[in-house]
């Protein structure tokens, strides 16, 4: 089964001075229509402008907009700064063709990035 990973991160005020970051990362079946992908981006990012960020192995999609948006977490991953929620996809082909990764091929890779996210460290709160 194709799939990507979703990263879907809040901020929990604890006090005036104090956060506590919800971080809910899943693995979620890809959608089997290219045509598909566009909304699929959209929905899980929750934006309507998306960028993505190309790493080594893997891309990031994220709102292109995130740091405009009030609450929006911003975290450190793998030295860039991105704001709010995430796809991570297993890249893209020759042509611009997002590629998913496979569930049962890739887990290790997944077990990686998730772990990656997890521990991403936390830059602020766009305010």
């Amino acid at each position: 089964m194709k799939v990507a990973i979703v990263l879907t991160i809040k901020a929990l005020k604890l006090g005036e001075d104090k956060l506590a970051l919800n971080r809910d990362i899943v693995v979620i079946e890809a959608p089997t229509d290219e045509k598909e992908n566009l909304d699929f981006f959209y929905k899980h990012i929750d934006c309507n402008i998306m960028d993505g960020v190309y790493f080594d192995g893997f891309d990031v999609f994220c709102d292109d907009e995130g740091l405009f948006r009030t609450d929006n977490v911003v975290c450190e991953y793998n030295g860039a700064e991105l704001a709010g929620n995430l796809v991570i996809t297993a890249g893209c082909d020759s042509i611009g063709k997002t590629l998913w990764f496979d569930d049962v091929r890739d887990a290790k890779k997944i077990l990686e990035i998730k772990a990656m996210l997890e521990n991403a460290p936390f830059i602020g709160l766009v305010i």
